[in-house]
């Protein structure tokens, strides 16, 4: 029998889930230009209030890229972030862009 959760943990999940369902849904109809904008800025979001994941990510950066200055190493990850909420977005309407309608 496997351990049940936290609430906190399936309440967590849960609101990711629907988010995600919403997401989709979304991206169905958003104009591309809309719906980027708003993959970068959950991504963005997700990167502030998960502190956790944010200092794994700059970590490894640093294991990485010692040369590179703690500076210059959030920026990456800025921009990486953004570049995952774009991509997020892209894959959200993959069928959009086979079939044409991606306008």
């Amino acid at each position: 029998m496997e351990p049940v959760l936290p609430l906190w943990r399936r309440l967590r999940r849960g609101f990711y889930y629907r988010l995600a369902v919403s997401m989709l849904g979304l991206a169905q109809v958003l104009p591309v230009s809309v719906g980027c904008g708003v993959c970068v800025g959950l991504a963005r979001v997700a990167r502030l209030i998960r502190p956790g994941d944010r200092r794994l990510a700059e970590a490894n950066l640093a294991l990485v890229f010692p040369e590179w200055s703690r500076a210059n190493r959030k920026q990456w990850l800025r921009r990486a972030t953004d570049l995952l909420g774009r991509n997020l977005f892209e894959a959200l309407i993959l069928p959009r862009i086979a079939a044409g309608g991606f306008a």
